[in-house]
């Protein structure tokens, strides 16, 4: 549906030299408006402007374009040709694969790795309203990913029904009771507006060994691009027990220490895992008394209600 959009667009970008300056002309006199990205050849000469320029000006673009992309009547007309050529949310997932080979293979001194990286989160901005108003029912969302690390491996469900992905060590960790110690997961996301993803243990590891996720869940906003590390606890005690006994002169004599045990993450483990979740903006509104607003259960802080 949009391949073949993509690329009239970017097979314009090297032929647009008339556009650029016509449209820095109208963006140095009057200003930058999104209604100047009207056809393509003008989104062409957009993405063909100079490296400090695009940059200056991207944030406004890819947020004026997603506003317009939640327009009733854009929306009106994807779901109408959606419903006419029967195409399913794993579909346009694929489609989108393709969008980004085409946007990886082509080879432009214009089209920098830059703003390469900027036309496919356009791409997925566009795509993730389309399958969250188009697709409620299947709720998947496309998550672009960066592996950061040697070693690092893609989470992934390990059956269809599960709700949390698992998050792999990149590296061997050795963690000393009583230590906490930040295991990288190698992988940087950039998570769609409107959804977070939560870091939960796996229910395995808690029950077997004594490590535990400190901030459990961990919360990753939206807009977080840095590396997604798991802070994890040996909560086994430094010393477990001093083995002794008293003497015949009622001096304590000691024999031994058990101290605590050591736990290794392997390299490859699965260590952790992650749920996304939708998340609404809340709008708060001052009242004086919010015991009047619905039913006050009583109780306090740490309360259960039972005496």
């Amino acid at each position: 549906m949009a391949e073949k959009t993509i690329k009239n667009l970017i097979d314009g970008i090297d032929n647009t030299k008339e556009e650029i300056q016509n449209f820095l002309s109208k963006i140095t006199s009057e200003g930058f408006d999104t209604q100047d990205l009207g056809d393509m050849t003008t989104i062409a000469a957009f993405f063909s402007l100079p490296d400090d320029l695009f940059d200056e000006l991207k944030e406004h673009v890819i947020q004026e374009i997603i506003r317009e992309c939640n327009d009733p009547a854009f929306l009106n007309n994807i779901s109408y040709s959606i419903k006419k050529d029967n195409i399913t949310a794993d579909q346009l997932i694929d489609e989108l694969s393709g969008i980004e080979k085409i946007i990886d293979e082509y080879e432009s001194e214009v089209l920098t790795p830059n703003k390469k990286e900027f036309l496919k989160r356009l791409m997925y901005g566009m795509y993730n309203i389309i399958l969250q108003n188009e697709f409620k029912d299947d709720d998947k969302i496309i998550v672009p990913i960066e592996t950061c690390r040697e070693n690092a491996k893609i989470p992934r469900y390990a059956h269809v029904t599960d709700a949390g992905v698992d998050f792999y060590s990149t590296d061997e960790y050795v963690i000393a009771p009583g230590e906490t110690v930040l295991i990288p997961t190698g992988l940087k996301m950039a998570i769609p507006e409107g959804y977070a993803l939560l870091i939960q243990p796996r229910s395995g590891l808690s029950r077997k060994t004594k490590l535990r996720i400190c901030n459990t869940p961990g919360l990753i906003d939206s807009g977080y691009r840095d590396e997604i590390g798991v802070l994890i606890e040996n909560t086994e005690p430094k010393i477990k027990n001093i083995i002794g006994d008293y003497d015949s002169f009622g001096n304590y004599k000691i024999d031994g220490v058990e101290y605590g045990k050591d736990y290794i993450i392997e390299k490859g483990m699965r260590f952790a895992q992650g749920r996304f979740v939708k998340v609404p903006t809340a709008i708060f509104k001052e009242t004086n008394d919010v015991r009047s607003i619905g039913e006050d259960r009583g109780g306090g802080f740490g309360s259960s209600g039972v005496l």
